[in-house]
């Protein structure tokens, strides 16, 4: 895995490529973040990663996100590649 700060004080932008997962954690009070796709949305094509799966080790910077109902719903790797 790869964490990178964005912010408006540093402008940057960070490329993910097609099918990578991806995930953010907002650490202000207040965030506007937005994607550039190379595609339209397919839900159909989308899959979803538990954003604390030990296999994969992220080290977040908070222990306990605000997760919408769809991230509650994530899965481990193991399970999205079986």
């Amino acid at each position: 895995w790869a964490g990178v700060i964005l912010n408006e004080d540093n402008k940057t932008q960070f490329w993910i490529p097609p099918g990578l997962a991806h995930g953010f954690a907002v650490l202000s009070d207040t965030a506007d973040f937005e994607y550039k796709c190379t595609d339209f949305y397919n839900p159909k094509a989308e899959g979803c990663l538990i954003w604390n799966d030990p296999a994969v080790g992220i080290d977040w910077p908070l222990q306990n996100p605000l997760l919408s109902t769809k991230d509650q719903q994530g899965k481990t790797l193991e399970e999205l590649f079986k």
